[in-house]
């Protein structure tokens, strides 16, 4: 199914679709932080037309990870990203939607957040629904599980954190059991689109 592409904002202008009142699908999707058990993993929701920039950016809202541009897509064969900031054939992410996935059939796909510690996630495209002018921002519906701390080092240093090893960065207000949908969403409707 293809979405039309809601018309850009008069030049100068900083409205967005939602704030001109265009109304689009919205895409369910569901995204699992891999290698941890149990899981931690978020549900939620955006509009169709979000591209793969801006939904690596409401990623890192839902699953709580800090501001980074550092990120990478992989659909299939295709890996998605910042060109400028990685080697040649990596696909800029500003140019392809979720729309564009759901056209393609994609039910699946993964995230990579932080390079370097290699956060990946995998995400299921779960369902597309009927554009409503109440549903056109991201909002998470469910989760479970606190998000690992940023610069905990990866998966294994997040498992040493937690086993309380000598040497691990550990958080004294840190519990891994507590997840916090109210403040993911109000960090989500505190975004501009």
């Amino acid at each position: 199914m293809l979405v039309p592409v809601p018309p850009r904002g008069r030049s100068g202008s900083s409205e967005s679709p939602v704030e001109q009142g265009v109304v689009v699908p919205v895409v369910r999707l569901k995204v699992t932080l891999l290698e941890l058990v149990p899981a931690t993993w978020r549900r939620f929701q955006v509009p169709a037309t979000f591209t793969l920039r801006r939904l690596h950016t409401v990623l890192q809202r839902v699953m709580g990870w800090k501001e980074s541009p550092g990120h990478e897509f992989r659909v299939g064969d295709e890996v998605y990203g910042m060109p400028s900031e990685s080697p040649a054939g990596l696909k800029d992410s500003r140019w392809t939607s979720l729309q564009d996935l759901v056209a393609r059939q994609t039910r699946t796909f993964s995230y990579e957040y932080q390079l370097v510690a290699h956060w990946t996630h995998l995400v299921r495209i779960e369902g597309v629904s009927n554009g409503e002018p109440g549903n056109q921002r991201p909002i998470c519906l469910a989760g479970a599980r606190a998000c690992p701390p940023d610069g905990c080092g990866g998966p294994d240093a997040y498992v040493d954190l937690l086993d309380g090893r000598p040497g691990a960065a550990d958080d004294p207000n840190f519990d891994p059991d507590t997840f916090d949908m109210e403040g993911i969403n109000a960090a989500l409707a505190a975004m501009k689109f």
